[in-house]
Order: C-alpha cells, then structure tokens, then sequence
C-alpha cells in the first residue's frame, strides 16, 4: 500500500495514531493520540508533567460527570468494599482543581480547562482568547499550558 505524502491531511492522521496489543494476543486496536500523549513523545514534557496533565483531565471529567452520576458512584464504591465517602466526589475533584488553578493562576487555570478538559485544540483556545480581547496565538498557548504544568509538578514535591 502507498504511504500518504508528507504534509497531507491523511499522513498527519496517520502520524497521530499508534496500534496498541492488547492483552489477548492478536487483538490490536488504534488509538488517535491526544496533545500530552504527542508531547510526551516528542520530548516536550516529562513524564511527571504528562501525569499532572492526566490528573487535571480526570479532576475536570470527575468534577463535570459526578454531579449526574452520584448515586452510581456511591453504589459502586460501597459495593468494592471501599466505602462511600458520602457522595462527595464531584466536591472532592472540584476542591482539589480549585487548589491547583489558584496555585497557577486564573488565565492558565482557564487555557488548563479549555484545552485538557475540554478538549480544545491549541488554535482553538487562542481563538477564544482573541475574541475576548486577548492577544494569543497558538505557541502562546503552548507556552502556558508548559508553565501551568511545570508549575503543578513544582508544588508536588
């Protein structure tokens, strides 16, 4: 089969995917990589800020989905024995996200959301920030979601 030229839309959406093995042998699958797992290949960041990214993505999804499911939470963790810790798991995330965004500020706590939760391409979150009279670009962006990062793995330690 012919590989797509470089610089097409096709060879940039191939270049974006990996085919992971399961655990049953001959089973793959393909997965489109997102921005930190890219990041994290290139080089960009380390490892400890690919998993402050991680963390802040499960915080926003824990904060924005436990308020619907709260019931279905508290049963499922009663039933693994871990017991419930009263239904306060939408709190915990959004408690726990407030200390980070305070600790990097609310225009980096805001790319943060737009891009790791919400999913926002980096051209996209500078296009937000344009229309709120905001002078960015998309390396701008880059920038300050690399910083917001740096910084939640400084207060780690």
């Amino acid at each position: 089969m012919k590989q797509p030229e470089r610089g097409t839309p096709e060879r940039a959406a191939k270049e974006d995917q990996i085919t992971e093995e399961t655990v049953k042998a001959g089973v793959r699958r393909v997965r489109t990589l997102d921005l930190l797992d890219k990041w994290k290949r290139a080089g960009i960041i380390t490892s400890r800020e690919y998993d402050a990214g991680r963390h802040v993505e499960e915080l926003g999804y824990c904060a924005q989905i436990g308020p619907r499911y709260k019931s279905i939470l508290d049963r499922a963790l009663t039933v693994k024995s871990i017991g419930s810790s009263g239904g306060n798991h939408d709190t915990y995330a959004r408690v726990e996200l407030n200390q980070i965004f305070s600790r990097i500020g609310p225009t980096s706590a805001s790319v943060l959301t737009d891009v790791l939760i919400h999913g926002m391409t980096l051209d996209e979150a500078s296009r937000r920030r344009r229309w709120q009279q905001q002078s960015v670009n998309a390396q701008t962006v880059k920038g300050v979601i690399l910083a917001a990062l740096s910084t939640i793995v400084a207060t780690w330690d």
